[in-house]
């Protein structure tokens, strides 16, 4: 099962009582990508916020940082230029093997 396909299902199982959207970004364009979702939606008069949750992996070692987030903080950035967009960043902290 592709990983949209089991976050939709987790989801629609736990009925979150929030819309969903998944953007799919096939090159990997990802800031781009969501951005001009963003964009198309904040053109909607309907809405008159917009929040944008974004994962954050925290690694294990402080040294990691810098080969981690740097796409979450520029995306971070690029949403905080909106009038009315908020931004939530939710820390994932990987599992650590214990041997």
């Amino acid at each position: 099962m592709v990983r949209a396909e089991k976050l939709r299902k987790h989801w629609n199982e736990n009925n979150i009582g929030i819309e969903l959207q998944i953007i799919e970004s096939p090159y990997r364009a990802v800031v781009q990508d969501i951005i001009k979702y963003v964009d198309e939606v904040e053109s909607d008069p309907r809405w008159t916020s917009i929040t944008v949750v974004i994962p954050e992996y925290v690694p294990n070692k402080l040294f990691q940082n810098f080969f981690h987030n740097q796409t979450g903080q520029l995306l971070k950035l690029m949403l905080l230029i909106g009038k009315n967009i908020y931004v939530t960043s939710i820390p994932y902290h990987p599992k650590v093997n214990k041997q």
